[in-house]
């Protein structure tokens, strides 16, 4: 304490020395622009979605009640899901929360009522739902965005596997994404 003017007294405030700070973590899904001052102080790192392994094993961790076969089912469709043009792509987060309400309801597998019925828990827009829907063969594509031209797939024919509205030249139906996360054998 140094003495003031008139017998008082003062404290000293000490800054501490710069590895002693307070670390913050900022989480973003660039919904919202954050302010120049604030990126300019801050460290930026850019995390990816985990693997399919490494997100089932998340799942086995926080939903144990979840059978092994629903919890292969389960990621294999979020990870389809993520390669969709989404406003807002499944997160982990929601993953574990569409996991756990598997649990609840006790579920054995995904079934398409079931997908249909539960849908909401992991797509949080209906434009999203309507995709995602879609992609999956559960529910029939009207739009132009869901209903591409046949000659928009005469050149990406042999790069795509689910169901969209039409035949191929040789005459087969292509196996819609839900049947294939079904039955990983006819993959």
């Amino acid at each position: 304490m140094y003495p003031l003017q008139k017998g008082g007294t003062r404290k000293i405030l000490c800054i501490p020395d710069f590895t002693t700070l307070p670390v913050t973590i900022l989480t973003s899904n660039r919904t919202r622009e954050l302010s120049e001052a604030l990126k300019r102080r801050c460290l930026h790192l850019q995390i990816d979605f985990p693997s399919p392994e490494v997100e089932l094993e998340i799942v086995r961790l926080k939903a144990p009640g979840l059978g092994e076969g629903l919890g292969q089912q389960l990621v294999d469709m979020v990870q389809s899901m993520r390669n969709l043009d989404l406003r807002k792509a499944p997160s982990i987060s929601e993953t574990l929360d569409w996991a756990q309400a598997l649990v609840v309801l006790n579920a054995p597998r995904l079934s398409k009522e079931l997908i249909e019925d539960t849908i909401s828990v992991i797509i949080k827009y209906e434009r999203d739902t309507d995709k995602v829907l879609t992609h999956l063969g559960i529910r029939k594509g009207d739009t132009a965005d869901n209903n591409p031209t046949r000659e928009s797939y005469s050149n990406s024919r042999a790069s795509h596997s689910y169901a969209h509205g039409h035949t191929h030249e040789d005459g087969q139906q292509p196996q819609s994404m839900y049947d294939q996360l079904r039955d990983p054998q006819k993959r």
